[in-house]
């Protein structure tokens, strides 16, 4: 099934194909672009769970740490958390846990939360230091 205005978009460093992987679900409406779930693998950097409204959740998730940003969490933050042109990321974070041991691991969790039948099975290319 195809909905208009999703994207899926994957992103990680060229020198680290098992770090600081981002996987995120993006809706492009009306000239903008919303961020609606995404996860955060091994990330070189923290994420702090900095807005008083997220008392609830732990204030800072260390670098390293893979985390996921859901939906419900941040809808509770209104419109404007989906919206984050400023930094490119929403405001409200979990743990994953267990974390992931592998990229196809990774995969398998990103196919689990945003609801992706065979998101695991999906080749992974080969590793490569450049692109060609």
């Amino acid at each position: 099934m195809t909905i208009g205005g999703l994207r899926l978009r994957a992103n990680s460093p060229l020198e680290f194909y098992d770090r600081d992987i981002i996987v995120q679900l993006e809706l492009t409406k009306w000239a903008s672009r919303f961020h609606l779930v995404r996860l955060d693998f091994r990330p070189f950097g923290a994420h702090q769970n900095a807005r008083r409204e997220l008392r609830h959740l732990p204030r800072r998730i260390e670098p390293d740490v893979s985390h996921a940003h859901a939906f419900d969490e941040n809808a509770r933050l209104g419109l404007e958390a989906f919206r984050s042109i400023k930094i490119d990321n929403l405001p409200a974070a979990v743990p994953i846990d267990p974390p992931p041991r592998s990229v196809r691991d990774s995969f398998l969790i990103v196919g689990q939360f945003m609801n992706i039948t065979d998101c695991a099975d999906m080749p992974m290319p080969p590793w490569q230091g450049k692109l060609v």
